[in-house]
């Protein structure tokens, strides 16, 4: 069962977010809106990650994020969808366009984890997720969470404190350690899409080594710095991130200035969909069992998108905030 939150409207061009490794769907939605008013905008959970199944039966690697992914665009009838990922996100775009079963329009990686075999590890430690997902199921109070994430909102510390007690811990655990045994250096080459990648000035996941060897294992790609913001772009400098998408000449190109989401006009709505067993509404499409990756004894390498596919509408966002989720 896999669910997501949507914005905009259908007859406008589609753009399929993916968020990271504690980000369910539901803290991306401020983006969400304004990327509403552009495109039709689908934030999935991930796997492990606020209404989507998780827990210990499921494998968290990327080709099986991918395939969520893959089933999802054509679960909904999305047509070539410019892709954007964050972080673990970013991680999971890249390995989709290396697989192409999916026609992209376009791809958007915002600070992906640059860590592999071999290589630095990711900056931020496991006991760092852990502590804070610990936090947000003891605790009521979203400052528990500053120390963690300081500058943010209030707002945007009270999502993430009712958020990250949707995330699976077995789903976090395994996609760390993922960022260390995972290469994406040797899909990189074969992103054949425009891409753009959007780097965090003060971030530190990727460094300005880093960037010198993206250049050479694919030069196409377009490099945009947001020098005031940290890892998590939108929440710290969320004007720069726009800017950055839009090609202004304020987010510190590094190649020409090109727009990369051009504006567009369009209807705000919201919807969210579950593939599984479901007593709601609509249904929406059927896919075909899907198997892809390696498999591993014990886990379930299948795609969340097996059963029929169901719609709820709601006139707002905050439909999802009605009743606290329950914890995991």
């Amino acid at each position: 069962m896999q669910s997501y939150l949507r914005f905009g409207s259908p007859d406008l061009p589609a753009l399929v977010l993916l968020p990271g490794i504690t980000s369910p769907a539901q803290t991306w939605a401020f983006v969400g809106e304004r990327l509403g008013d552009r495109y039709d905008t689908v934030i999935p959970d991930l796997r492990g990650r606020g209404f989507s199944e998780g827990g210990p039966h499921l494998a968290y690697d990327l080709d099986s994020y991918a395939a969520d992914i893959e089933a999802l665009v054509g679960a909904i009838g999305l047509s070539a969808p410019v892709l954007m990922g964050h972080s673990m996100g970013a991680r999971i775009t890249i390995r989709l366009a290396r697989r192409g079963r999916v026609a992209f329009d376009r791809a958007v990686l915002i600070d992906p984890p640059m860590s592999g075999p071999g290589r630095r590890p990711y900056p931020t430690g496991l006991a760092w997720f852990l502590d804070s997902l610990d936090l947000a199921q003891a605790s009521t109070d979203p400052a528990v969470l500053r120390d963690f994430v300081p500058g943010w909102s209030d707002e945007h510390l009270r999502t993430r404190l009712e958020w990250l007690r949707r995330c699976d811990r077995d789903a976090v655990i395994a996609s760390h350690e993922g960022f260390h045994t995972e290469d994406i250096h040797a899909d990189l080459p074969h992103l054949a899409l425009p891409t753009l990648l959007m780097v965090a000035g003060r971030g530190g996941v990727v460094s300005n080594a880093d960037l010198a060897e993206i250049a050479v294992l694919n030069p196409r790609l377009e490099v945009r710095r947001v020098e005031e913001a940290g890892h998590m772009i939108p929440w710290e400098d969320e004007a720069g991130f726009h800017r950055a998408l839009e090609g202004s000449s304020d987010a510190a190109p590094t190649a020409s200035a090109t727009a990369v989401l051009p504006c567009r006009s369009g209807r705000w709505e919201w919807s969210r969909s579950i593939c599984g067993p479901s007593a709601v509404s609509r249904r929406v499409g059927r896919t075909s069992k899907l198997r892809h990756g390696p498999r591993t004894p014990g886990r379930d390498h299948r795609s969340a998108f097996e059963g029929d596919c169901h719609a709820v509408q709601a006139s707002r966002p905050k439909a999802w905030h009605l009743a606290a989720p329950p914890a995991r």
